[in-house]
């Protein structure tokens, strides 16, 4: 069975778009959301948005909730963002620009039926995604809908744009597979269960596994998702959390034939963030050997640099970021420009406006 999402009217925009007016107005802090409802500005939760800091977590981990007692009184539990991306390379006379990951969208976690929740909807191409997660205990969770695929590293939560390679390994003639041989680091539609000695909820420190079941398969775009009622395979990890510092490994077998192999590495040391992780991914007749090394340098909230190395095959990709933050009352305002530069292949820029409200 294909899906392309939930078709939505234009009404349900206009009355979304109303709302998130209605809030931004009312409020006289930091944007979005979570600022507008704990008060605390951006700087709070995040090193550099989107990248969490260590408070961050605890505060996603917690349910989206300062204290469980917390309650969001005279707040509306909607965020925007308008969101303008480009890429160009040498020589080229024009800057096609997508407007794709503009979105309306709301987080939170319901009391009355002990649930978090992520819903999503994207103007320009009328999708709504979204997902679950519902804790049972102290230790154990279950995620259902359109989740990450990996719950050690949300690629979602990096101030890069592009995706590690071991987390999306490129396509290559061999593979039919829009995803490539697997790529654990994007999402689906599909169940998750976990147990943490930490906490039931994302986030929690101390050791954590989980298995999540795929019936779909893996791909950014919800629009692209290939569904039905058979499970695609298992996607199994282990990895311990301590802070923002985190490490461990990860495996997927598919009824397709397709298996990863993979491991992930993250360590906080001072205002830089290290990053990397390496995986041996097979499928469709075709294998490939993959590995990144990064680091984020972030001396100030609004200001951030980052440098990565990727390898697929022997092939080297540099991709060097740079991101800067402008956070008002009522808004932010989020500049990035990121390269990717490979040998024998021209150099592709993109740059990106964020207006977060």
């Amino acid at each position: 069975m294909k899906t392309t999402g939930c078709k939505k009217s234009a009404a349900f925009l206009v009355a979304i778009y109303f709302v998130v007016s209605l809030a931004s107005i009312g409020s006289s802090h930091g944007t979005p959301q979570f600022a507008r409802e704990t008060k605390l500005a951006c700087s709070a939760c995040h090193s550099h948005v989107p990248l969490l800091n260590e408070y961050g977590q605890k505060f996603y981990a917690k349910g989206f909730r300062l204290t469980k007692s917390h309650t969001a009184d005279g707040t509306i539990p909607v965020w925007g963002t308008f969101a303008a991306q480009g890429s160009t390379t040498p020589g080229s006379k024009v800057l096609p620009i997508t407007y794709d990951t503009s979105e309306l969208a709301s987080y939170g976690y319901i009391d009355s039926a002990n649930l978090l929740y992520h819903l999503e909807y994207f103007p320009t191409t009328d999708q709504v995604v979204g997902f679950g997660i519902k804790p049972f205990g102290e230790h154990f969770a279950v995620s259902a809908g359109n989740i990450n695929v990996m719950s050690q590293y949300d690629p979602g939560l990096d101030i890069t744009l592009s995706t590690p390679v071991y987390l999306a390994p490129a396509v290559t003639a061999a593979t039919t597979n829009p995803a490539g041989p697997f790529s654990p680091g994007g999402s689906l539609m599909g169940i998750r269960t976990s147990a943490s000695l930490g906490g039931a909820m994302p986030y929690g420190q101390g050791w954590q596994v989980a298995a999540t079941i795929p019936f779909s398969n893996e791909i950014g775009n919800a629009a692209a998702f290939d569904t039905n009622s058979t499970a695609h395979g298992i996607f199994t990890e282990i990895f311990d959390r301590q802070g923002m510092s985190s490490y461990g490994v990860n495996s997927f077998a598919g009824q397709d034939g397709r298996h990863y192999y993979g491991a992930v590495l993250q360590q906080k040391l001072g205002q830089f963030f290290m990053e990397g992780g390496g995986a041996y991914a097979e499928g469709f007749g075709d294998q490939t050997h993959v590995y990144s090394l990064s680091a984020d340098w972030i001396p100030a909230f609004d200001k951030a640099l980052a440098f990565r190395v990727d390898s697929q095959d022997g092939v080297l990709t540099f991709v060097p970021t740079a991101s800067w933050e402008l956070a008002k009352h009522h808004g932010a305002l989020r500049l990035v420009v990121e390269s990717a530069i490979s040998r024998g292949i021209q150099p592709t820029t993109t740059f990106l406006m964020q207006l977060h409200f």
